[in-house]
């Protein structure tokens, strides 16, 4: 983010002891590191791929529609379909393996692979470092949300086999959610998430939500989390996104990025605000 932007955030207390700017860069002197730590109210994170290891899962549900027409998916072409929406990704992996909508119709992709997506819910393994940071974040009385593209029947399938994991969630926000009226990586499903969770007036033309972190493991993620103004942590699969240059281009303009929520550091942020957690609510 750009000097100005830094100088003027409200969610960043800025020290005082700012010695030099040059070439975008803030050199700063006898700061105490408290002072830059910034300032949140809640934690918002993506479903697939950041709290559960689903995206072989997923490209296998698609592989196995698009193999009755003689068509492959592969990884290469499910990584351009990450963090979107339904009905972006359906048309754009028919086009990817090479098939027409006349072949098999978005609708009837989306059915067959959500069909299959239910029947594996019980193979959906969590990944390293979720149910530690829920956790600790709970244990601080952190509001927190989910936001996830999936459908709702989607997610309660995989509540079902992950209970513990979903109860940390006050609010959970699905992509077929009304208020959901562009898929990421346009900002209406954080900015949703946000709004509930701090029981604002939701909505395009609503009130603004508290600055919260949001994890993600998309670049259509973290740049919806930016889009919405809030503090992107970007958690990109390396069994993915293998070139660790390319890795390092795409994910760049998220405000951190990290390999696995097991090198998150609560400690990190100024919390500013504490409310009980509840059980989740859609």
């Amino acid at each position: 983010k750009s000097i100005d932007n830094f100088r003027n955030s409200s969610d960043v207390t800025l020290p005082f002891a700012v010695q030099e700017e040059k070439k975008g860069s803030i050199i700063m002197t006898n700061v105490d590191p408290a002072l830059l730590k910034p300032k949140v109210h809640g934690a918002i994170f993506d479903m697939d791929g950041t709290l559960l290891d689903t995206e072989e899962l997923s490209r296998l549900a698609i592989d196995g529609v698009v193999r009755q027409f003689g068509k492959e998916f592969t990884m290469a072409m499910h990584k351009t379909i990450l963090g979107r929406p339904a009905v972006e990704w359906t048309s754009m992996a028919i086009a990817a393996a090479g098939l027409s909508e006349e072949a098999i119709t978005p609708e009837e992709l989306f059915k067959q692979w959500e069909k299959s997506m239910r029947d594996m819910s019980d193979r959906v393994e969590e990944l390293p470092g979720g149910l530690e940071v829920l956790t600790a974040l709970h244990e601080r009385g952190i509001p927190i949300a989910l936001a996830t593209s999936n459908s709702r029947s989607v997610v309660e399938a995989k509540i079902k086999h992950h209970p513990k994991l979903f109860s940390f969630f006050s609010t959970i926000v699905c992509g077929d959610d009304p208020a959901v009226k562009r898929g990421k990586p346009a900002p209406d499903i954080f900015r949703t998430a946000g709004q509930r969770l701090f029981g604002l007036k939701e909505g395009e033309d609503g009130e603004k939500p508290p600055h919260c972190i949001v994890f993600e493991d998309s670049v259509n993620g973290y740049t919806a989390a930016n889009a919405a103004d809030m503090h992107s942590i970007a958690i990109p699969d390396v069994r993915i996104h293998t070139d660790e240059a390319q890795r390092s281009e795409l994910f760049g303009d998220a405000d951190e990025v990290i390999t696995s929520l097991t090198q998150f550091q609560i400690d990190n942020y100024d919390w500013q605000l504490q409310r009980n957690q509840s059980s989740p609510t859609f």
